[in-house]
């Protein structure tokens, strides 16, 4: 796995102390009355389902999410620029994202998303199980030419959601899509992100001081 850690993301970052890079989080919601627009859907007289819905971001961005009976997928797009869609690799059948989004910022510009994937998942005993794993996204792959899944992050655990902004905050900047491997964070270890960035030699402890407190 080639992971970039450059000098130019510790400036563009992580200036410990800085207000200007401040990290926070604001959130969206896809489920309220013209939060999306349908772009597509099947016609349901032919049989099976099919839906693509665009929906307003965060900084000009452009949430989509499409999918049947059995999955969804979710891309972003800004500019007039088509989506690429991503459909979560975990475990499970029937899945579907929750209407909260949330967006995370570095001085109020989005630098990636978190949002929650449910999927059904069989158990040896014939019944269902449900999962639930947050979906770590990058918005600025390749100084933002590239959007795709960072980590995924078992919600199950208690911390996942400090442990998927740990991924957001120190592991997506510098990702990039289609050649570094997807983290897949267990939750088991409450450090894991902030352990792999400082492996990588990210300075953990000056994005961790520029984050908003609550």
């Amino acid at each position: 796995m080639i992971v970039k850690t450059t000098a130019a993301l510790a400036g563009f970052l992580f200036c410990a102390g800085s207000a200007a890079a401040q990290i926070d989080s604001t959130y969206t919601r896809t489920d309220t009355d013209g939060a999306c627009r349908v772009v597509e859907e099947s016609d349901p007289d032919e049989g099976g389902f099919y839906q693509w819905v665009a929906c307003g971001g965060v900084g000009g961005w452009t949430l989509h999410i499409d999918g049947g009976e059995h999955a969804q997928r979710t891309g972003y797009t800004r500019g007039g620029t088509a989506p690429v869609f991503h459909q979560p690799q975990v475990r499970g059948n029937f899945g579907s994202f929750h209407s909260v989004v949330e967006w995370r910022l570095v001085s109020e510009s989005p630098t990636a998303t978190i949002h929650r994937y449910y999927s059904n998942i069989p158990l040896d005993d014939g019944s269902w199980g449900r999962g639930e794993t947050l979906v770590v996204t990058t918005l600025t792959g390749l100084g933002g030419t590239e959007v795709c899944p960072v980590a995924y992050v078992n919600a199950m655990m208690a911390g996942g959601n400090e442990i998927a902004r740990d991924a957001a905050d120190l592991l997506a900047r510098d990702f990039v899509c289609g050649e570094d491997e997807i983290y897949r964070l267990s939750g088991a270890r409450p450090g894991e992100a902030r352990q792999i960035a400082a492996g990588h030699g990210i300075d953990v402890a000056a994005v961790l001081a520029n984050r908003r407190q609550p």
